[in-house]
């Protein structure tokens, strides 16, 4: 999941983290802001054998995948 809840003390924040990589970026009040952020630091939702990974912009030239499988926005239509 490339969005993760993570907390410091009793404050908690959310944060994009490549699914390849590892690589966290954002600090984010709520999930929304963060589903917001995503595509301007450059994450991309790729289903690869039927399991969806968010990969940063570094990551995805890396990423192997089969033309014409379906999107994020064909599994989750408008939810995106």
């Amino acid at each position: 999941m490339a969005i993760e809840k993570r907390y410091e003390g009793k404050e908690q924040y959310y944060t994009l983290v490549c699914d390849r990589c590892g690589d966290e970026v954002g600090y984010f009040d709520d999930f929304q802001e963060a589903v917001d952020e995503k595509r301007r630091y450059g994450f991309r939702s790729f289903n690869i054998d039927g399991i969806w990974e968010d990969v940063c912009a570094d990551c995805q030239d890396t990423v192997q995948y089969k033309r014409g499988t379906a999107t994020a926005a064909d599994d989750f239509g408008g939810l995106i």
